[in-house]
């Protein structure tokens, strides 16, 4: 049913689910490590279709009550894993602008991404999961610029990025009405 390499990712995917609970350091980093270097290498047509669809303008919220964020199923696709991302770009404003350079970015701000992440059954998702999927899409020399709004169940990472697209530092206390929000 499923290859060699398939049955490995599921491995390390389920045993990294059901080490969600597990507050050890060096296993955190070694789980991120271990699932960015699986997600880079067996999922890049995920990567490269969540990339894409950031860069659409399907993306980007639109004010009407009808408008529903584009869904992504991630791999892989067993009825056990269930894992999607809900991707939302808005315009940034000129006060978030001026906050980030003054922050000390130099390129201009045009958008905040957001990537929420989700079970179909409505189980909880592994943070760890999350953030190796995110580090794969942003890569890991722009881990440093996105920001997680900690949530039991549905990770959500933001992030700023400049019209090409490219991810800029920015202060976490952008963040803070949008995590009271959400």
């Amino acid at each position: 049913m499923y290859s060699p390499a398939n049955r490995r990712v599921l491995a390390i995917f389920t045993t990294m689910h059901s080490m969600n609970n597990q507050h050890h350091s060096s296993t955190f980093t070694t789980d991120i490590a271990t699932a960015c270097a699986v997600i880079e290498q067996q999922h890049t047509d995920t990567l490269a279709k969540i990339r894409s669809i950031i860069r659409h303008p399907r993306s980007l919220a639109r004010p009407q009550a009808s408008w529903r964020p584009p869904i992504i199923a991630l791999d892989p696709p067993t009825s056990a894993h269930g894992l999607r991302v809900a991707i939302t770009r808005r315009r940034v404003g000129p006060n978030v602008q001026a906050r980030v350079r003054g922050y000390g970015e130099h390129r201009r701000p045009a958008y905040v991404l957001a990537l929420r992440f989700s079970c179909r059954q409505g189980q909880e998702v592994s943070p760890v999961l999350a953030e190796a999927w995110v580090r794969g899409i942003v890569g890991e020399a722009n881990a440093g610029c996105v920001h997680a709004l900690s949530d039991e169940y549905t990770p959500t990472f933001l992030w700023i990025t400049d019209a090409q697209g490219q991810a800029l530092h920015s202060p976490a206390s952008l963040f803070a009405a949008f995590a009271q929000a959400a």
